[in-house]
């Protein structure tokens, strides 16, 4: 009778485990999405006031819009990267 109740708390706590991570790994997918749409939003931004309208800008302005061109790819990158933990953790093909 002991071993079933064992099993049987065994079996909730794992039930429970494996919905948390499945959240976890959800929201991993929504904030990578979430990332990669805002740091593509900037990286156009800055390719903008960077080069087509950089006379309609001050230069410290050309300056942050050069300097955005650099950095905001690398958060793509990590945007993609945790969009593909969740969806690798979530047993879906990446």
């Amino acid at each position: 009778m002991q071993n079933i109740i064992n099993l049987e708390q065994s079996n909730t706590v794992l039930s429970e485990t494996s919905s948390t991570s499945e959240i976890n790994f959800q929201t991993c997918v929504k904030v990578g999405n979430r990332v990669l749409i805002v740091s593509c939003i900037f990286f156009i931004f800055s390719i903008l006031v960077s080069y087509p309208f950089a006379e309609l800008f001050t230069i410290p302005q050309q300056i942050a819009g050069h300097i955005g061109t650099m950095i905001f790819p690398g958060f793509i990158k990590i945007g993609y990267v945790v969009r593909c933990v969740g969806i690798k953790g979530l047993g879906l093909k990446v």
